[in-house]
């Protein structure tokens, strides 16, 4: 499981995830996913967003190969381009939320929850 020390956050927006482990559970104090902070992650398999988070920025899980689905929060209402790029996850989202619009538009494939 992730430790505080494996994230480097600055006002709220998680820049960069440092440490190695397969399950992830980010902290409840970040409001924002940075651009590329999972990138590269091939051996992440799990992920927890939680309510928190308003924004996924640029490439922020790109190449996360091991991931299988993520649960994007109805708080998330700013997605950048390519968050997802080289990522094969499910996004999993709540219907007519704003990542359910995202997942339609940019092709991504998605499941409700």
């Amino acid at each position: 499981m992730s430790r505080p020390e494996d994230f480097i956050i600055e006002n709220g927006v998680l820049n960069k995830y440092i440490g190695l482990e397969e399950s992830v559970v980010i902290p409840n104090s970040v409001t924002g996913i940075g651009t590329v902070a999972f990138g590269g992650c091939t051996g992440l398999t799990h992920i927890e967003i939680p309510n928190s988070v308003t924004g996924i920025g640029e490439g922020a899980f790109e190449g996360c190969t091991g991931l299988t689905h993520i649960e994007i929060p109805n708080s998330v209402t700013k997605i950048d381009d390519y968050a997802f790029s080289g990522c094969n996850a499910t996004l999993k989202v709540k219907e007519n939320s704003y990542a359910h619009k995202y997942a339609k538009e940019n092709g991504i494939k998605f499941e409700l929850v």
